[in-house]
């Protein structure tokens, strides 16, 4: 029987449970594929600072014999494309905590007050969510920049930057279980009181990615995709081409979710010269082997891309 104040008990609170957690994973599938350590490519700096806001909320009372707050919130500071949403699901994971990511979409409106309104039922979902399970949520907001932007600048952000920085700081009900975290691709753009102690205030930058964090990326999805594989690993590369694949990703100013397009685009080209294998013959496993050469191809567009917008770079 339950007996949390405010709820329902017996069969009442089954029957209210089922329904309210049929809802809730309605409006936040939550995400079958786990996040591991090893499938997180040139990020070991990046998860050194995130190791460092688990220890806070894992373990408060150490920070009370320095007389310190600890962090209660983290931010995301970063290009697109390099990562910050894996890196988030992979800290909501090391937390054992629900991931729930809450795009912009969900509670942008042109009605004055509706996106206000939005957000706060959102957020009271989370803690009735923890109130039933007793598992922890950590909300995820993405484009920061445009969700939470500075309040100084003209639009309808005002009024959901205020209802954020209210339930953060727990004005409007209790953050027992509540983590709060977000990404942004321009800092500077962010509401400053967003950022302040006791709010998001644990910021972590996503440093520009070298070859060899690239070669690393490249090793790390290789890892990933063969362990989603049902029959064999069908992605092989030694780490003599992950470094070579890295160089040629750093030359062509490629981020992580590039990378992860040549190895679909790599899946698809397999997929088609499988279909149109001569059906006499045998199919062998080294036949469906994706490769250094598989994926080498994948540059070609990127090659045609700077010949066509010669002097602008790629769009990182």
């Amino acid at each position: 029987m339950n007996s949390r104040p405010g709820l329902p008990s017996g069969n009442d609170y089954r029957s209210t449970r089922d329904e309210f957690l049929d809802t809730f994973n309605d409006e936040f599938p939550e995400i079958q594929q786990k996040v591991r350590r090893d499938e997180i490519g040139g990020l070991d700096l990046i998860v050194e600072r995130l190791d460092t806001f688990k220890r806070a909320i894992s373990h408060p009372q150490l920070y009370e014999i320095y007389g310190v707050r600890p962090p209660r919130g983290f931010m995301l500071h970063g290009p697109p494309g390099c990562g910050k949403t894996y890196i988030a699901r992979y800290l909501s994971e090391e937390l054992g905590a629900r991931f729930v990511d809450i795009p912009l979409s969900k509670y942008e409106s042109k009605w004055v007050g509706q996106a206000s309104e939005s957000l706060t039922e959102y957020i009271n979902m989370c803690r009735l969510y923890h109130a039933m399970t007793d598992t922890p949520v950590l909300l995820f907001f993405d484009e920061a920049e445009e969700a939470f932007k500075d309040r100084n600048l003209q639009g309808w952000h005002g009024p959901r930057v205020n209802v954020l920085l209210r339930e953060m700081d727990g004005l409007s009900g209790d953050n027992k279980g509540l983590y709060f975290g977000a990404a942004t691709n321009h800092l500077s753009k962010v509401d400053a009181a967003l950022v302040r102690p006791g709010r998001l205030d644990h910021i972590i930058m996503f440093p520009e990615y070298t070859a060899d964090a690239l070669s690393d990326v490249f090793n790390a999805i290789m890892i990933r995709l063969n362990r989603k594989s049902r029959h064999f690993n069908p992605f092989f590369l030694t780490p003599v081409d992950c470094d070579v694949l890295g160089s040629l990703a750093y030359e062509h100013r490629l981020t992580p979710a590039h990378v992860n397009g040549l190895f679909s685009d790599a899946t698809s080209a397999k997929i088609k010269a499988l279909c149109a294998y001569d059906k006499s013959k045998v199919v062998q496993k080294v036949d469906c082997l994706i490769t250094i050469d598989d994926l080498m191809v994948g540059f070609g567009v990127y090659d045609e891309f700077a010949v066509k917008n010669r002097g602008i770079g790629f769009v990182v």
